[in-house]
Parts: structure tokens; sequence; C-alpha cells
């Protein structure tokens, strides 16, 4: 009987990947945020975006993701780009199996010892709960894949859709240069509710502010004062009116590293 396009939306996947391949998919994710696998269509019914509980070692799921299908590479057989890996730091399946109703671990028991694939409705509902209540925290992160998944089943067109596109390259390509791990910036992803496309950049949240940040945000929050210019070494000239007349004002960041380093001397 097949199910409708709704109610795979209450079912997830479970998936084995070969253990030899956990090195190769480590670097991925560390380097990229994502990494692509071939799949059997049939086996793990594969149907646009959904969730997956990813293993990589026997015995453990080691991430949470977006999976989405792409072309067919063989007459059985399709791509499946995995995004917005979340680490479940190697969760036990037995643990998983112990929270679940005892009606349903027989069957979670077949899926945890095969090759994995789309797991009933009713045992993928339990096993996410479980999955949340042994990860408390990763509960947002968790929750926010669902909205991921869904996300990438809206194709994305226009110029609004291309600007952000050009935002998140830019960001991935910032944390390439500086080392940064994609990975961290992705699980830190939270959808913005109702507004579709919204900015990359304000989908990012728990960022660290730097102390530099704070003093350029309120170098420009200063009373009456109106920024006049703004200077490349940290400084910041403003400017009033009174009844005196105009008077300016220059604030220095005198936290900021020596002046020659700014002006390229050393």
């Amino acid at each position: 009987m097949p199910v409708d396009s709704a109610d795979h939306h209450k079912r997830g996947i479970l998936c084995r990947l070969e253990p030899k391949r956990a090195g190769e998919v480590e670097e991925r994710l560390r380097e990229t945020g994502e990494f692509t696998d071939v799949l059997s269509i049939y086996d793990f019914d594969l149907k646009g975006s959904d969730i997956y509980l990813l293993s990589l070692d026997p015995g453990v799921l080691n991430y949470a993701a977006v999976g989405t299908r792409g072309q067919r590479v063989a007459t059985a057989k399709a791509t499946v780009r995995f995004t917005h890996a979340i680490d479940l730091d190697s969760l036990s399946c037995e643990e998983i199996v112990s929270r679940v109703p005892k009606r349903l671990r027989r069957h979670l028991k077949n899926m945890f010892s095969g090759l994995g694939g789309r797991i009933a409705q009713g045992s993928w509902l339990a096993t996410w709960d479980a999955v949340l209540e042994l990860r408390p925290d990763l509960a947002g992160p968790l929750n926010a894949l669902l909205s991921h998944r869904d996300d990438h089943s809206v194709k994305h067109i226009g110029p609004v859709f291309e600007t952000v596109a050009q935002e998140k390259d830019a960001v991935f390509t910032a944390a390439r240069i500086f080392g940064y791990p994609v990975r961290t910036i992705l699980q830190t992803l939270e959808p913005v509710e109702g507004e579709h496309p919204a900015p990359f950049l304000r989908q990012i949240s728990g960022a660290n502010v730097i102390e530099d940040i704070m003093i350029a945000h309120d170098q420009h929050v200063f009373g009456d004062w109106l920024p006049w210019k703004d200077m490349q070494v940290g400084a910041v000239e403003l400017c009033r009116t009174t009844h005196r007349g105009q008077e300016r004002m220059t604030i220095v960041n005198a936290i900021v590293p020596p002046l020659s380093i700014h002006l390229g001397w050393t």
C-alpha cells in the first residue's frame, strides 16, 4: 500500500554506512559540512528529503542529518547528499531500544542489526523521542532538522534566493580560509519562521561576539552624537550641533593591535 507524502514526513531513515568510510565522512563534514553517498532506491524507499540516523560503527548512531535524494546513478541506486549533520557522540542503539515501548523493540533491533531502511511511523516517532531524551543538550539542533528537511523540499528560485545562496557561500568560504569547521556553523543554524527567504546570517545563532565588535557598535551609539566618519584604524568621528555651533568628537579604540599593523608597516 503506497504511503502518501505527508506520512513520509513522519518517518525517518536508518542508514548504516561502511565503517571504513568513517574517516572520509568525518573529513568531509569537517571541511564542507556535508557528504554524499549512493543508496538503494528501493531498500531505503528514497523520497526527496528525509531525516537520517547514520551509523558508522556497529551498535551506535553517530549522526543525525538531512538526506536529499539526487540523481539516479544505476537502475536501482541514487545519490543522497547529507547536510546539517549533528554529532550524536556515538549514541548506543541498545540504549535507544531500551527506551521505546516493548512492542516496538524487536522491530528496532532488526533495523539496527541490518543495513537500515525507512523506519515505520510508530517506531520512528519513538526512536526520535528516545534520541532527544538521551541527548537533551541537542534538542534544539535536532528539532531544527525538521525545518531544514522541509526547506530542502522547496524549490528556491529568483534573485532573492540567489543573494541568500551567495551569503552562504561567502560565510563558508571565509570559514574554510581561516580553518573554522563548517559543521560548527551548520549546527548553529535556526530556521527563521515566517520569513522565506531570510538572510543567511540571520539564521546563525550562538555566535561569540568578541570585544572589538562590541566596541565598534558602541562607538556609533553615543547619545545625541551622530557618526561623521569611520576610520580604518578603529576610530570614529562623531558630530552634533548645539547652540555653540557644530562640535566634533573622535573616539579611538585603544585596545586594538598596534597602529603599525593596521597600516601594514609590520
